[in-house]
């Protein structure tokens, strides 16, 4: 019995349009798509007499049916990766990879490679084949037809089948006829842009085994590039004995449909069409960004509902990108009250829970950059409140970012005379990092599908799901944690399955691979945040459309580049070799035939609309750049005459609506209403619609007005005449005086009293409150890593020159130790930050430009000791005061003998005395008793200028520090400076400008090298009032901080990079007049 082809015109081809009353008994109905079968079902069902003659199949679940397969036996997409990962893994046991063995782990091969074998499958090629094929044509090739052969063998030896196995099943026992299919009398087809080529063989074997076959197909040939894959299925199909019959259309039987989209249906995409008016049925969005555009197409959806009166289920938002569309489209629609079908999902892998789970992992493989991060976590069971997150934050990083629980031990027990954790903090912290190491390094993989939960389990936290169920604002938090343990647990339940019953659970992996296979999995589980309501708008993918119809279309991200998205060729595969196979008949598609496939979801996803089609697309990039609509969309529009489509383009400025109407939400109304309030030149009837929105709003929305209110009187506040509490001025309070005190006690570092003089509102945030910029990624050491080992190398150096002078004129001597104790600290820094797992590569140039850098002081050092000819010894090395005694420090000789544990304090004025804490890196001196010191820095310093300004406090702090507590005189200090790595002037002279950042004495410099046009000279009257200058400076500060005032006011420009700048809101035109009164000293209103 001959198989038959329909090709009905693209006008009346509705979906389900061939569900008739039939006597046969189980009449398979294959459709594209499951939503397409749950549609028909509900369809077809509700008809009396119905259900047991037809059955709604998907083609995969069809060929199922057809083998009675059982569904336990069939992979899902996370265990057919990790199969993949398998099969991967014994190739590369058994023969090893050349040309993949740089790529194997990189992130999304193993998935590329199962697409691909998916691909192969569908194409109907077997591996012993390929393996032929592909023989002596290239190691890519031939690696690549092992791991698909590996796969294929695993696949037989467990009895499994992915997706694609079925369908040479049914074909293998239709020709051996064997009596393992069940052969239906009949099958009906419908609804495909195209065919695989086993998806045609297991029609065409069908056929040959007496099925009636009736494939109705959507077609006009006189639109060759719109259906160019349809006909190349017709063809085949013909070729191989399917008949193929032309369906004239039925007088009466077109769906209802405006002219307009009727023309676009029976046009689009042909050669030479005509235009011809839109007559309001067909808009185009374009605005800024994609929130925009989401806003802006959900308001006119909502225009377009409350004029129309339709029901909601008469609307599709159809997007090509659900990842980029889903989220932000059903957040706005939520907002403006339109319930949709489909409820919010997240990426299991983009899930805070699932995020600290393998942060927690990605830490145990010595990626330490992510512990800050990590430590904030809201699911750590050992914080308890959220503060004191951030305690142990800056713990650890005072502690100098220890990697292991002894290293955090040895750190508490070093700074036990200060401690800022309580014993129970310091507990929690330390339970955090026994979890961390609990995670093995080695195992099978069946004990890590054992172990994983278990250690999991830790952060649920089933005591707070009680009270989150009580709160209403916290509901769909706590669904989507739920479902986030649910996911979990339910790639655990799939890996079961092939490690807890198979000999592949046996297999020992390190702790690297299963990571690898846990985010391959993660990526394809979605949670579910919310559910979606029936009855709601739907929010569909193209290929979800089918053949049904709806009164209004929304398409949204008809942007170049986002609909179509491009095409590149296949670098696994390219289009060369895929035209070679083709020659075999291997059906593999070109990245060409791949773009145009394209084409057909766009038009069919737009012949869906009846009244209303509206189009949307983002016309800038990120960067402000300005995008185009996609090339698909151009081409559609040209059916209608110019200016008859209405085009709505929104800039970036146009932050509020123009009209009422396309406000999303109340609280969108209202923030356009009060606008338009404070805004003297609008229109009386403009005016009259914000005052009964507010006024409205005030009656129906009690509470929230009442917060609306204070939100306005705290603008005019933050807008008045004097500084106030939004300014960081604290009202006379307990807590003002509290704070008054405690700053009293204080004992200040450099780095604190620096925040205080160059911004109180800076130093607030960030000695106080406690917000700090989180360190970002370091590739390599961190910036705190780098700064150790610097301040030790030189530490180490320059200790041997206590008692041994440092002769200039030694200077390869002077080299080689420099290089050996470079060599000795870098060793000694591995070991103890445990670098066995950092990037060898990485850490060798970081090594190699610290020793650059360590070589250019030590030349430019040499220099000018041998222009000055004065003998000058270091007399301190890492002279601390305020702090304690590190004894593992003291012991290598990286912590001078003569340190103070106790605070210097220095008497500023009758009422405020200083207490100072800090470290010295070095302080020579000469024979003389004349002393210089010097801060050490790898990177920038901050000029001369600001340091005499008083806007850094490091180097005179120090001065005054060391005069205090080791009795040097004030009226011998040379200079206290910078020591940078200076400036290389590629030449082969030494760098000289490598202390020109600083304060030195005009009279002295000239012994320590200092040219008489460096910088930071000064004579000794302006040596005396820089120092004197600077105290009172800190003494204003101190006092104001003191009574509470940490006004936004900072003393010099603000860094483009300030962490705080989000929270101060710093306003130039509000400030000026604030900062005018508080000089004047005068009183406002």
């Amino acid at each position: 019995m001959p198989g038959t082809v329909y090709l009905h015109s693209v006008s009346h081809m509705e979906a389900g349009m061939f569900d008739q009353p039939c006597q046969s008994e189980q009449i398979p109905y294959v459709v594209p798509s499951s939503r397409l079968v749950q549609i028909l079902q509900r369809r077809f069902y509700g008809q009396v007499g119905k259900r047991n003659t037809t059955r709604f199949f998907t083609f995969d679940r069809f060929v199922r049916w057809l083998l009675s397969l059982d569904k336990e036996r069939l992979l899902t997409p996370v265990t057919q990766e990790l199969l993949v990962q398998q099969a991967v893994s014994r190739v590369e046991e058994k023969e090893g990879f050349h040309y993949f063995s740089g790529v194997i782990t990189r992130p999304g091969w193993l998935r590329q490679v199962a697409g691909t074998i998916g691909e192969m499958k569908r194409a109907g090629v077997r591996p012993g084949r390929l393996k032929r094929l592909w023989k002596h044509h290239g190691a890519k090739y031939e690696e690549l037809a092992r791991i698909y052969e590996a796969y294929q063998e695993l696949l037989n030896k467990y009895g499994w089948v992915d997706h694609e196995e079925p369908y040479f099943q049914v074909c293998d026992s239709l020709l051996k006829q064997n009596g393992k299919v069940l052969l239906p009398k009949e099958v009906i087809m419908e609804q495909f842009f195209d065919l695989t080529f086993m998806q045609q063989e297991v029609l065409i074997q069908l056929v040959t085994a007496g099925v009636d076959v009736n494939v109705h197909l959507a077609w006009d040939e006189n639109r060759p590039r719109l259906f160019q894959e349809i006909g190349r299925t017709i063809e085949r199909l013909r070729q191989r004995g399917f008949y193929i019959q032309y369906v004239t259309p039925p007088k009466h039987g077109q769906a209802k449909k405006v002219f307009p989209l009727l023309h676009l249906e029976q046009a689009a995409f042909s050669p030479r069409p005509d235009s011809v008016k839109a007559e309001g049925a067909v808009e185009v969005i374009a605005a800024a960004s994609v929130t925009k555009e989401v806003e802006e197409t959900v308001a006119r959806l909502k225009d377009w509902l409350r004029k129309s009166r339709a029901a909601l289920t008469d609307v599709a938002l159809v997007v090509s990108d659900q990842q980029t569309y889903a989220f932000p489209l059903l957040s706005a629609l939520e907002k403006a009250g339109i319930p949709c079908e489909q409820g919010k999902t997240l990426s299991l892998r983009s899930h805070p829970l699932m995020q600290t789970l393998l942060g927690a992992l990605a830490l145990r493989q010595g990626k330490e950059h992510l512990r800050p991060a990590l430590l904030e976590s809201p699911y750590l069971p050992w914080a308890g409140e959220r503060q004191v997150q951030s305690c142990w934050i800056r713990e650890y990083h005072r502690l100098g970012e220890p990697r292991k629980e002894k290293d955090l031990l040895e750190g508490f027990q070093r700074l036990q005379g200060e401690p800022t954790l309580t014993e129970e903090e310091q507990e929690g912290l330390r339970s955090f990092y026994r979890w961390v190491e609990g995670v093995s390094s080695k195992a099978r993989w069946k004990e890590w599908v054992d172990w994983f939960p278990k250690w999991a389990e830790v952060l649920r936290q089933e005591g707070e799901w009680v009270s989150m169920a009580q709160d209403t604002d916290l509901l769909s938090v706590l669904v989507g944690e739920l479902d986030a343990w649910k996911q979990i647990y339910n790639i655990l339940e799939e890996w079961k399955a092939i490690f807890h019953s198979t000999d592949v659970g046996e297999q020992t992996v390190p702790l690297a691979a299963f990571v690898a296979a846990l985010e391959q999995a993660v990526h394809r589980k979605e949670v579910h945040l919310t559910q979606g309501e029936r009855g709601g708008v739907h929010l569909l993918e193209p290929n979800q459309l089918g053949g049904n119809r709806y009164r209004a279309v929304f398409m949204l991200g008809c942007a170049e580049g986002q609909w179509p998205r491009p095409v590149r060729e296949d670098w696994l595969i390219p289009d060369r070799e895929r035209l070679r196979l083709r020659q075999e008949e291997i059906a593999f598609a070109t990245s060409s035939e791949l773009r145009a496939q394209k084409l057909a979801p766009f038009f069919h996803s737009a012949r869906t609309a009846t009244e209303f089609l509206v189009f949307s697309y983002t016309a800038m990039t990120q960067d402000g750049k300005g995008k185009l609509p996609s090339p698909y969309l151009d081409e559609l529009l040209e059916l209608f005459n110019d200016d008859s489509v209405v085009q709505r383009h929104f800039s970036p400025s146009d932050r509020l609506p123009e009209r009422w109407e396309d406000c999303l939400s109340v609280s969108h109304a209202v923030e356009k209403a009060v606008d338009v309030l404070n805004r003297s030149s609008e229109e009386g009837s403009n005016v009259d619609q914000a005052l009964q929105v507010i006024g409205k709003y005030r009656r129906v929305h009690t509470m929230e007005f009442r917060r609306l209110w204070e939100q306005i009187q705290s603008e005019r506040i933050r807008w008045g005449k004097r500084y106030s509490s939004f300014d960081g001025v604290l009202d006379p309070s307990p807590l003002q005086q509290e704070v008054g005190r405690a700053l009293q006690r204080r004992v200040w570092s450099a780095t604190s009293l620096n925040d205080l003089v160059q911004c109180r509102f800076h130093f607030m945030a960030e000695q106080i409150w406690g917000v700090s910029l989180r360190e970002g990624r370091e590739k390599g050491l961190s910036s705190s890593e780098r700064g150790r080992i610097f301040h030790r190398v030189l530490c180490r150096f320059w200790d041997r020159y206590r008692v041994h002078s440092f002769d200039p004129d030694q200077e390869e001597n002077h080299r080689e130790h420099l290089l050996y104790v470079i060599e000795r600290v870098f060793a000694e820094v591995a070991e103890e930050g445990g670098w066995k797992q950092r990037d060898p590569l990485r850490m060798r140039i970081e090594k190699n430009r610290l020793q650059k850098q360590l070589l250019n002081m030590l030349e430019h050092e040499i220099a000018w000791r041998k222009k000055a000819k004065v003998k000058w010894t270091p007399r301190y090395l890492e002279w601390a005061f305020g702090m304690n005694i590190d004894p593992i420090e003291m012991h290598r000789g990286e912590m001078d003998p003569e340190t103070r544990t106790s605070p210097t304090e220095v008497q500023l004025s009758a009422d405020i005395r200083l207490r100072l804490r800090g470290r010295v890196d070095r302080v020579d001196m000469d024979d003389e008793g004349n002393y210089v010191i010097y801060d050490y820095k790898s990177g920038s310093a901050p000029r001369a200028k600001e340091i005499q300004a008083g806007d850094q406090l490091q180097l005179p702090l120090y001065l005054w520090a060391l005069q205090k507590e080791m009795g040097l005189l004030p009226e011998k200090a040379a200079g206290a400076a910078y020591y940078t790595t200076g400036t290389n002037k590629g030449n082969g002279s030494p760098p000289t400008d490598n202390r020109n950042q600083g304060m030195w004495r005009k009279a002295l410099a000239k012994k320590v090298g200092i040219s008489s046009q460096g910088g930071g000279l000064l004579d000794e009257e302006a040596w005396d009032a820089v120092q004197e200058e600077i105290g009172q400076r800190i003494q204003s500060e101190l006092q104001k901080a003191r009574q509470g005032n940490f006004a936004v006011a900072p003393a010099r420009e603000c860094p483009p990079f300030c962490p705080h700048r989000s929270i101060c809101r710093i306003d130039r035109l509000r400030m000026a007049r604030k900062e005018r009164l508080e000089e004047e000293g005068e009183e406002s209103e």
